[in-house]
């Protein structure tokens, strides 16, 4: 079977975060262009992204192990979500991460951390082991042995004391050159929209059917409301 699920934070689609960052990947209609570069260039530099959609990962794509099904993993999200505090709304920025550029929180998030550790850690037992397809892709050779070890073990690298909250916004910008002016133009272009810190009240599961399938929000989940954040309504 080749459909896969991850968990997700990304703000509702509505929200005028997710509808700007979906037209910036080219997810919805009317793509800005940005930076005097062709539209060409700027649908290779989002393709990446574009597939997994504007999200920041707090457990990686994964494929359902043998004997589980989406109703049981949905019921175990759910749980996971009502008994997690909401941690605190996050103030973004733009920045480069590596040849990436994404939206990074401007301060520590400790609380967030501690979400995608449980999500990593106990929803684990839903993760079948990567196929052969899945250990190609990440290139383990290339890792160092401690990246490699958690890649060995939660099936990506970038988990745990490695895990680094972001909501990606390029694949890799190879020059430099290129790469701070791109990092100009979007902050030029999501300033407007992160004037206000983005709450974090929910998380997502996200599916995809088959490896060149866009990934697509399937359902949300409500996390323990914090006392400075309003009591909304039932999970979705």
């Amino acid at each position: 079977m080749s459909e896969r699920h991850a968990i997700y934070l990304s703000p509702p689609a509505t929200h005028p975060l997710a509808v700007l960052a979906e037209r910036w990947l080219g997810r919805g209609s009317g793509r800005p262009s940005l930076g005097g570069y062709p539209d060409t260039t700027l649908e290779a530099w989002t393709a990446e992204p574009r597939r997994y959609g504007f999200h920041g990962t707090l457990k990686a794509p994964f494929t359902l192990t043998p004997g589980r099904t989406l109703d049981d993993l949905d019921q175990a999200i759910a749980a996971l979500a009502k008994g997690h505090p909401a941690p605190p709304a996050l103030a973004l920025e733009i920045a480069a991460l590596g040849p990436f550029l994404a939206l990074i929180s401007r301060t520590p998030t400790p609380a967030l951390d501690a979400l995608a550790a449980r999500c990593v850690t106990e929803l684990d037992g839903f993760r079948a082991p990567p196929s052969a397809r899945d250990l190609a892709r990440r290139k383990p050779e290339t890792l160092s042995p401690h990246h490699r070890a958690l890649f060995e073990r939660w099936g990506y690298p970038y988990v745990l004391e490695e895990f680094r909250f972001h909501m990606t916004l390029t694949g890799p910008i190879p020059e430099p050159g290129d790469r701070d002016r791109m990092k100009a133009a979007l902050t030029d272009l999501f300033t407007p929209v992160l004037t206000t810190p983005l709450s974090v009240e929910d998380i997502a599961r996200v599916s995809q059917s088959s490896p060149s399938a866009p990934f697509q929000e399937k359902a949300r989940f409500r996390l323990l409301a914090s006392p400075d954040l309003p009591t909304g309504g039932p999970d979705s």
